[in-house]
């Protein structure tokens, strides 16, 4: 592994019920990248990636939040400020900030999630980002795998893991592949 300093973004399910070992998948996605020294980039959404951004600052890990709203005093339900260094407000909605978000990281780790990580995979995939997905973590993480193989069976920079620990080691491997 290259001393590069990687932003690597963790994408998952924002709203509605989150299991217990999302929860701390995503902690522990964040203390992991925090302890290798990378920048976790998130979309600022309440979920998968607030329990990722509480990880990485329980380390000391720096958090980017690419934020849909116009700023910072634009409250709204589903994005938390918290547990954040740095945040971009893009005022470009969520499907606005999903591009700025995947345009931004270096590579993607996906938990769980719905339509609006579909978009963000599909996104990375047009980027040509690394993309690594937890297995058995449910909602589009359990299926993405037979959708790119049906629709894009070219594509080399996907794998689909087991646990957090490979999660974040296959992704630093495809991320000094593609430098």
């Amino acid at each position: 592994m290259d001393n590069k300093k990687y932003k690597i973004a963790v994408f998952g399910l924002g709203s509605g019920e989150i299991s217990e070992k999302n929860k701390r998948d995503a902690f522990e996605l964040g203390v992991l990248i925090a302890e290798r020294g990378h920048y976790l980039v998130t979309g600022l959404a309440k979920g998968v990636t607030e329990f990722a951004s509480k990880g990485a600052k329980s380390q000391g890990g720096t958090v980017i939040g690419i934020s849909p709203n116009n700023s910072e005093n634009e409250l709204s339900d589903d994005v938390s400020y918290d547990h954040t260094d740095i945040i971009i407000s893009t005022g470009l909605g969520d499907r606005g900030r999903n591009v700025i978000t995947v345009r931004t990281c270096d590579g993607m780790i996906v938990i769980n999630g719905s339509m609006g990580v579909l978009n963000e995979i599909t996104n990375g995939i047009g980027e040509n980002k690394p993309i690594v997905v937890l297995r058995n973590s449910g909602g589009v993480a359990d299926i993405i795998e037979s959708v790119i193989q049906k629709l894009k069976p070219d594509y080399k920079c996907f794998e689909i893991v087991d646990d957090v620990v490979k999660a974040v080691d296959v992704l630093e491997m495809l991320m000094v592949e593609r430098t």
